[in-house]
């Protein structure tokens, strides 16, 4: 197939590959980066471990884990944009990387096939046109915000709930722990309470060290940093 000159649409023949590599439906892609629509006809088929989804879909977000992770993938998106209310609508140089960062985080996504990148793209189309509705957590002591369909009820962000969750198990320290004087920290996690504990700033915090870490990693100090430049006006 013969490359485009111009250095924009090249770009965009760049992070449409990265976006197939990463299993980006060809439909999705011609949709977010322009001039492609040709390209992605040519694209092998993509493999099945990294898409699975057939489109749009609300059910997956219900359960438990779905919504505890599409919220973890909302502010993921947040973090590395820079746009944590999608205000810029989506950038999908951004959401590229902010899906590579989350299934490095929570290989799950994948391998439980929860959801894959089209779904991600979708997830956030669907925030930006308020399907999905930003609540405020109803916990008192609780200031964060969280992502939910319209035709949904929940009150609470995932961490609370799932801290409602680990509060309702009885958890119990071992009478021979406590009896041989042993180190709070030699206590098996799964009876450690406050290792059982989540909060969304501590996942925030994570995201920050593994961003910071992977630039260090992969960039030498000397070399400059050229920003990532928006190639959708959606």
């Amino acid at each position: 197939m013969r490359q485009p000159t111009d250095v924009s649409l090249v770009k965009n023949y760049s992070l449409a590959r990265r976006l197939h590599e990463l299993g980006m439906m060809p439909t999705v892609i011609s949709k977010y980066v322009p001039g492609t629509a040709t390209l992605v006809r040519t694209f092998t088929d993509v493999n099945p471990e990294l898409s699975f989804s057939r489109g749009y879909s609300k059910t997956w977000v219900r359960s438990h884990n779905g919504f505890k992770l599409s919220n973890i993938l909302f502010k993921i998106y947040g973090v590395v944009s820079g746009d944590p209310t999608l205000k810029k609508g989506i950038d999908i140089s951004y959401l590229a990387a902010a899906w590579e960062v989350a299934i490095f985080q929570y290989p799950e996504l994948l391998a439980d096939k929860i959801c894959d990148i089209s779904r991600f793209a979708y997830l956030l189309q669907k925030v930006s046109t308020n399907e999905y509705l930003v609540f405020q957590c109803g916990s008192s002591n609780c200031n964060n915000k969280f992502i939910i369909h319209e035709t949904c009820d929940r009150t609470h962000c995932w961490a609370c709930s799932e801290n409602k969750i680990l509060k309702s198990k009885e958890i119990t320290v071992p009478q021979e722990k406590l009896a041989s004087n042993a180190p709070f920290n030699d206590i098996p996690d799964e009876v450690n309470i406050f290792s059982n504990t989540y909060t969304e700033s501590f996942i925030i915090s994570n995201l920050f060290l593994t961003l910071h870490k992977s630039k260090q990693e992969c960039i030498p100090s000397e070399t400059p940093i050229d920003p990532l430049r928006l190639v959708s006006n959606y």
